[in-house]
Parts: structure tokens; sequence; C-alpha cells
């Protein structure tokens, strides 16, 4: 009788009592989204429940250590990038800009399927920069001139300096990965409650080299609340 009462209450086409309604949540802050909530997330008043960060996520992201000079472009520098056991590689010809070596290198790395931002600065240094956050996107860099993407003794650059969100949800643990946070297994309140934080767009865009923001790092910083 029940299942059948479960299956018949409806507010026009929804099913009010068979649990396909889930859980409603809102985020509120810049930057800070509701993802879903698990069946151990607890209803919260209406203030809605802290969302607290330690640090910000980032991605992976690779500086070359010296800028692309005139001879060194005139010379056929090979350029190589490698993420997710795919490869990109060009070869640069005398005449082309830093830039147009840039813009070479970038439409590689779309033909080739890599999740990865490539860009030059004011100085002529390659900024490459893997799309997704997190500690677990990484990938490797190569140029035939040492001290370039390649290290110094001419060996690849493996770039696995990305970092995944961390915080609380309601003072409570939450576990981080990439840009969410999902709160800790045994939480009293925020078991299984997922968010995310996107924040403000830093790195890797018009030619900007990433800015440091060490108050994150720091100190406890308020992201928002989500009300559920």
């Amino acid at each position: 009788e029940l299942d059948t009462i479960a299956g018949q209450t409806r507010f026009g086409d929804r099913h009010l009592l068979d649990g396909s309604l889930g859980c409603a949540g809102m985020a509120l802050g810049d930057g800070l989204t509701f993802v879903s909530a698990g069946e151990e997330t607890r209803s919260s008043s209406a203030v809605g429940y802290e969302v607290m960060l330690t640090r910000e996520p980032t991605r992976a992201t690779l500086i070359a250590a010296a800028p692309l000079t005139d001879a060194a472009i005139a010379g056929g520098l090979r350029l190589v990038l490698e993420a997710d056991g795919r490869e990109a590689a060009v070869v640069t010809r005398p005449g082309q800009t830093p830039a147009a070596v840039a813009e070479t290198l970038r439409r590689a790395v779309t033909e080739a399927g890599l999740p990865l931002h490539v860009d030059v600065n004011s100085e002529g240094r390659l900024l490459v920069q893997h799309r997704r956050f997190g500690a677990a996107h990484r990938f490797s860099a190569r140029s035939s001139l040492p001290g370039l993407l390649s290290g110094s003794d001419g060996t690849p650059s493996r770039v696995a300096n990305g970092t995944d969100i961390a915080g609380s949800l309601h003072d409570e643990p939450a576990i981080g990965e990439g840009r969410t946070l999902r709160g800790a297994p045994g939480n009293a309140s925020t078991a299984g409650l997922v968010v995310r934080y996107t924040g403000l767009p830093y790195t890797g865009a018009n030619s900007r080299l990433p800015r440091s923001r060490p108050a994150i790092l720091e100190a406890r910083v308020f992201a928002g609340r989500v009300v559920l």
C-alpha cells in the first residue's frame, strides 16, 4: 500500500514520495555551486552550512625558464607536450615570433586533443597549463634546447604542481578533489554533500602569469554557504 501511495502521489508530473526529488540545495557565495547531496546529508537551517577554504584549487602550470629568442626559433626548435598518453610536437621556423610559435603549438595541442592551454607572456616565455584543476592532472614538456621547456640537463619537465581544493563544510571534514569538496563519510550533517568552488580566473589568460594569493593558504577563508 505504501509503494502504491508513493507511486501515485504527484504534483503535476512530479512524484513527491518516491525519493526521486532527492535533495534541493542552493549555494550562496561568489564562485560557489551546489552539486549534490547524499542519503546521509541532513537538511540545514535557513542560515545554511558554512563553506570554509584553506586552499584553492590550482592547475598544473609550467612557465618556460627562458624566453623564445630569434636565434632559437631560427634554429628549428622542437617543442613537445604530452598529457593523457597523447603528444603534440612542433618545430619552429625562421621568422616566427614567440606569439606565432605559441599559436602553432596551441593548434597542435588542439588537434592532438590534449587538455592543455598554451600562451606566451610579454617576455616571450611560454606558459603551459592544464585545463583541469587538481593534483590528479599532470603533463610533461620538453624542448630540443635544454633549459627552455626541458630541464637544464635536457630531461623532460614533468609538471605535477596542481593542487586540490581543501576546506571544511559546517566545520566538518571535507575531501577535496579538483574544484569539488565532498563531506566526509560519517559527518553528522554534511556526509555526501558536494559543492564546487570555481573562484575567479587568475592564470593562463591574456598572457598573464599566475598571481599568488597567499592569504588563501595562511588562514581559513569563508567561501559562502549552502542551504539544503
